[in-house]
């Protein structure tokens, strides 16, 4: 079964079919030049007692690529943002359902990290079912 943030990946390569081979899950390493982090949320998943399999998460994305220009990573957030607001049932593969993803915030830029990289990050809020 796919966990969480594959699934996440999965809709945004389909949606964005560009960004294949360039996703990274919970890990981007400093020395990474470019890519999209899909990461959990720090307070994990909440999980509905009363619906069972129902859970509600927050998760970031972040766009690092030092080639571009900050205008260009927002550019690029705006797309993701676009790819995952998903306001109903969105069926995915390995019986997970999407049943509503929001972008939180709009792009917010982290000009240097430890790897001397521009980052734009997004946070969104999921629910689905397992």
């Amino acid at each position: 079964m796919m966990d969480r943030e594959e699934s996440i990946a999965w809709v945004l390569t389909t949606r964005i079919p560009a960004l294949k081979g360039k996703l990274f899950i919970n890990d981007l390493p400093a020395s990474a030049t470019a890519g999209v982090l899909i990461k959990e949320g720090y307070s994990g998943a909440q999980i509905d007692p009363e619906i069972k399999g129902r859970r509600q998460a927050r998760f970031q994305i972040a766009i690092r690529d030092v080639r571009a220009k900050t205008a260009a990573s927002k550019a690029l957030a705006h797309q993701i943002m676009d790819a995952l607001d998903i306001p109903g049932d969105v069926p995915i593969t390995n019986g997970i359902f999407i049943k509503s993803c929001r972008p939180l915030t709009e792009p917010i830029s982290y000009p240097i990290t430890d790897g001397d990289n521009i980052e734009v990050t997004l946070n969104f809020l999921i629910h689905y079912f397992v």
